[in-house]
């Protein structure tokens, strides 16, 4: 190697001109080696620190955990309201359902044992007794009265011979072998 030759380059001829000689390549690996390493341990340095700088705003108390903490309670808090009010109604609907029905079917078991007496809704009288003759309903009505007849004491009652619609009616005869005999006051 000649004073005049750069370091690292060798004036043999059996080497190539310009070929590095293997001493101070590696030297110059180690370096660039020793680059990545220390940039590396610069980095994770910087990961870390930077990991519990940024964690640190977050401790509870100070604001950030605040801010992101108050911003989670108001949306739970929007979105159980909203659940919470469509479960109530669903079971409400239910709940009025049912109550509903019952009611309805109260109020129709009502109506129906009035409406049995529609064409007579008046002129009864509780205790009397009735002769009542039945009609085809109508409108989902499988029965309805066609007309009624109060029973009076001392008559006899029976169907007309002349028209089996109607009842004929007799006073009852009172003979004088039958009075006292029978009964007891």
């Amino acid at each position: 190697m000649t004073d005049a030759s750069p370091p690292g380059y060798s004036d043999n001829p059996s080497s190539p001109t310009g070929a590095q000689s293997s001493g101070s390549g590696s030297s110059k690996g180690l370096m660039i080696g020793g680059m990545i390493v220390a940039l590396i341990v610069v980095a994770l340095a910087g990961f870390f620190v930077g990991k519990s700088n940024g964690e640190s705003q977050y401790d509870k108390g100070k604001d950030k955990y605040n801010e992101i903490y108050n911003a989670g309670a108001s949306s739970g808090q929007e979105v159980g309201e909203s659940q919470g009010q469509a479960q109530g109604e669903k079971s409400g609907k239910v709940a009025g359902a049912k109550a509903g029905l019952e009611q309805g079917k109260q109020q129709g078991q009502v109506t129906g044992a009035n409406d049995v007496f529609d064409a007579y809704s008046t002129g009864w009288q509780v205790g009397d007794f009735y002769i009542v003759q039945i009609g085809e309903g109508s409108g989902g009505v499988d029965y309805t009265l066609e007309n009624r007849l109060v029973l009076a004491q001392d008559t006899n009652y029976s169907i007309c011979q002349d028209n089996s619609d109607t009842i004929c009616t007799a006073p009852v005869l009172k003979s004088s072998s039958s009075e006292g005999t029978g009964g007891s006051d």
